[in-house]
């Protein structure tokens, strides 16, 4: 009786977690497992957990960020993640409640690979026409050609995650230290 009465009470926190992720990301603001705790009166620890049991974690428990976020971030040894970022070494710090380590945050951003692209073009041609197919682009494309297909689809991609909202929020920490 108690295990399945503790499930209910695991399944209404989770419940209670996932509407005030909702109700924070619809506010436009950074989901942080900090506020959340704050707001429902739980750990982070406890809200950690239930952000990753909902699948609501890209990087971590403790949230969903951008590049304008911040610089550094902390190893929080209680959540076993890394913290929200912030601009400072001592912001970042006071995101965990048990920081062991600091370092400076690397953001992800997709890069495609104009020369792929045209390699790839060059066996479509071949496939299409069999033989001689690879003679369309003369075996070579000038650099300043490739440089210009880099530039306009890393313009298209940026382009193409902002309309559809797909911003990368990932970041790693590189050149951490101990706190």
């Amino acid at each position: 009786m108690a295990r399945k009465k503790d499930g209910a009470k695991e399944s209404a926190n989770r419940r209670r977690v996932a509407e005030d992720v909702a109700r924070i990301r619809s506010a436009g603001i950074p989901v942080l497992a900090k506020d959340i705790a704050e707001s429902l009166s739980m750990s982070t620890v406890t809200v950690g957990k239930h952000l990753r049991a909902l699948g609501l974690s890209f990087h971590g428990p403790m949230g969903w960020y951008g590049p304008d976020e911040g610089e550094y971030s902390a190893w929080d040894a209680d959540c076993k993640t890394w913290c929200a970022p912030s601009a400072t070494v001592e912001g970042a710090m006071a995101e965990a409640d048990r920081p062991t380590r600091v370092g400076r945050c690397e953001w992800f951003w997709p890069t495609p690979d104009a020369e792929r692209v045209i390699e790839d073009m060059g066996d479509q041609a071949e496939e299409f026409v069999e033989d001689g197919g690879d003679l369309w682009l003369g075996g070579s494309v000038p650099k300043e050609a490739v440089d210009d297909l880099q530039r306009r689809l890393q313009d298209a991609v940026d382009g193409w995650l902002g309309d559809n909202g797909l911003q990368p929020t990932l970041f790693r920490v590189v050149e951490d230290v101990k706190c």
